[in-house]
């Protein structure tokens, strides 16, 4: 049976199990004393099998890697299961991550070996920490344990969602002027407000300098920003987008008759092209006699006119006012008819004594016909327009475009809309539009103090007035622009089909270094199990005790309970020397092994106190079997602990 090997001393590791004796043995012999090997059909079965859960993962990572070199992404439902149920998308990662671990665990080599190494081989194959083990075999095991976690981690860092997106050709409408009968100055030529709509989507009308007063107010007001970032400014319907930047009069189709895109919950963003006005506003003073200005005397009671020429009137302009006298009025003059057809307009800007800084300052408003890239931010409900540019070898240069309307018709109704706006507001006490223009010049100067220019001094308050009136003219313009366009598309029904690009939300598995990594452990994995197999033959003697299985390490303890106890009793003096003993408390017939010794020795606390029986019971009551009580097989023992 077991022999001891007393060399170094009384060490319960210096037995070893020989192929012929100890527990294993004893636990594999037949009737006939041969040992017992797998029949072939359960070999394949108990062995082949663990294996062939390699198939999983396998194939799993080489779906990963094709995916990946393919930049294969998934959306839909399957994107909407991940997001939704995150926690058990990490689970199912734990899950497989673990399954990788336990295939890269590979079966030991069975051989005669101490009972230390013993110790070893199982907390290998359980991947756990014991530290009981010798030092030399404690640092092999945290090696291991350490090496073993990597693919773990690797699978997690494959499996793992990571969001991305995926372009898809979809069509948006856009307004077009197909039709300007409803593009008129309708409150001078008609005497009414004209066509207006209101419906969830919000307000829309042709008479935008009228009805629009408060929001064009506020474009004045926020014309200049105070730190030179680009102004945000929300459009003026319901659909809460904002501009960031810019937005030259295009894009007003978002949020209005873009429903199909924006409610899918996987849409990010879309684009699209547009035809507009790049406009640009220029402002100088303008000191001739002439030029348009406030009368100082009365027309009637409280009503004071605003007269004169701008360089393209055919004849003086005149509007009247609202004031208790003419310091507090500001009126805007725009040519009531047109000079000529053409691309540019002119603004003039008359004030009272009491906004003289605003007074006799002289706008050119260009409508340049360009082609802007519209993007769209569905999630965070913002509006990006940047002009397109075309690249003449290292030259970028705005590429040309034809005009969305020729006729002129639209861009003298937009500057008509200044006057309008401003003759419709009251100057008794203040006037709106002058404090309104102000705020954007002192928003200018804040901004010339913070960004600390070298020439702050050359500049004068001159100057900083005309830029903070440029920007406040340049974004009520886009404005204007914006309400005509959307003016169309919603009450005109004038609009045309054009080509987007819209992108949806989607997943792919893991980052590429992941994945190349994961495929190459899975491939190796494979090479060192085929390595193995061929080696063994198939592991064609092996035998059917496995040091991991409880059930097979107490059942051979038993059987071969006398050998063990002999050679502990050799190596300890203490040790008891009944190997099998009878315990009267317990009842019925028992089959019983004492290993406390034995026990103590594997654990590395060798106590002379502590005694431990683990005692194999089989049950033959009688009581037992007249109740039925009786099993077959492994059923019909019992284990205590004494």
């Amino acid at each position: 049976m077991a022999q001891p090997h007393k060399a170094g001393g009384t060490s319960i590791d210096t037995v070893y199990l020989k192929e012929d004796s100890g527990p294993s043995q004893a636990f594999l012999h037949g009737p006939d004393g041969n040992i017992r090997h797998l029949s072939s059909g359960a070999q394949r079965n108990a062995t082949y099998s663990r294996f062939l859960w390699l198939a999983i993962p396998t194939v799993l990572a080489v779906g990963i890697f094709v995916a990946d070199c393919r930049d294969i992404t998934f959306g839909g439902r399957f994107y909407t299961v991940v997001v939704e149920n995150r926690a058990s998308i990490s689970i199912a990662v734990a899950a497989v991550s673990g399954l990788f671990n336990f295939a890269t665990r590979l079966r030991l080599t069975k051989t005669p070996t101490s009972l230390g190494v013993l110790q070893f081989w199982n907390a290998i194959s359980s991947g756990i920490l014991t530290w009981s083990l010798r030092p030399e075999l404690l640092a092999l095991l945290c090696i291991y344990l350490g090496v073993a976690a990597v693919p773990s981690a690797i699978w997690a860092g494959s499996l793992t969602p990571v969001a991305t997106s995926t372009s898809h050709a979809t069509t948006v409408r856009i307004p077009q002027y197909s039709n300007l009968s409803l593009v008129r100055e309708w409150p001078s030529e008609i005497g009414s407000s004209g066509p207006f709509l209101r419906n969830t989507k919000g307000f829309f009308t042709y008479s935008i300098g009228i009805q629009y007063v408060g929001q064009l107010t506020q474009s004045l007001t926020t014309g200049t920003t105070t730190d030179g970032s680009a102004r945000h400014h929300i459009k003026y319907d319901n659909s809460n987008f904002l501009y960031i930047g810019r937005s030259f009069g295009v894009g007003s189709s978002v949020g209005l008759v873009d429903d199909d895109i924006l409610r899918n919950p996987l849409a990010q963003s879309y684009h699209f092209q547009e035809l507009g006005y790049a406009t640009e506003v220029s402002c100088d003073r303008n000191t001739s006699a002439g030029f348009f200005q406030i009368s100082p005397d009365a027309v009637e009671d409280m009503l004071y006119a605003a007269e004169g020429y701008l360089p393209d009137s055919t004849e003086p302009e005149y509007s009247v006012y609202v004031g208790h006298g003419p310091s507090a009025i500001v009126a805007f003059g725009v040519a009531a008819n047109q000079a000529k057809m053409t691309s540019r307009r002119y603004l003039g800007i008359a004030a009272g004594s009491s906004y003289v800084n605003l007074n006799a300052i002289q706008c050119v408003l260009d409508f340049i016909p360009a082609t802007f890239d519209i993007a769209v931010d569905a999630n965070g409900k913002s509006i990006n327009t940047a002009r397109r540019t075309a690249h003449s070898g290292d030259d970028a240069q705005f590429a040309p475009a034809s005009d969305m309307e020729p006729s002129g018709d639209l861009t003298h109704v937009v500057a008509r809309q200044f006057e309008l706006y401003t003759n419709d507001l009251t100057n008794i006490y203040q006037s709106v539009v002058g404090n309104a223009l102000n705020l954007s010049i002192t928003d200018y100067q804040t901004f010339l103090l913070r960004a600390q220019s070298d020439n702050i001094s050359a500049r004068s308050s001159d100057s900083a007035s005309l830029r903070g009136v440029e920007n406040s003219i340049t974004a009520m313009l886009d404005d204007i622009l914006v309400g005509y366009a959307s003016a169309q598309l919603m009450i005109a029904k004038d609009s045309i089909e054009i080509p987007a690009t819209v992108s949806l939300s989607a997943i792919r598995f893991g980052k590429s270094v992941y994945v190349y990594v994961n495929i190459a452990i899975n491939v190796l994995v494979l090479l060192l199990v085929a390595e193995e197999a061929a080696r063994s033959r198939g592991w064609k003697n092996l035998a059917t005790f496995d040091y991991t299985n409880l059930t097979h390490l107490v059942i051979a303890a038993s059987r071969g309970g006398r050998g063990i106890l002999d050679a502990v009793g050799e190596v300890s003096p203490t040790a008891e020397p009944n190997g099998y003993a009878a315990r009267a408390e317990f009842g019925g017939s028992w089959r019983m092994t004492r290993l406390a010794r034995l026990l103590r020795w594997i654990s590395g606390r060798d106590k002379a106190k502590s005694r431990v029986r683990i005692l194999l019971r089989e049950d033959e009551l009688p009581e037992a079997v007249e109740q039925g009580r009786e099993r077959e097989g492994l059923g019909r023992f019992r284990l205590a602990v004494a």
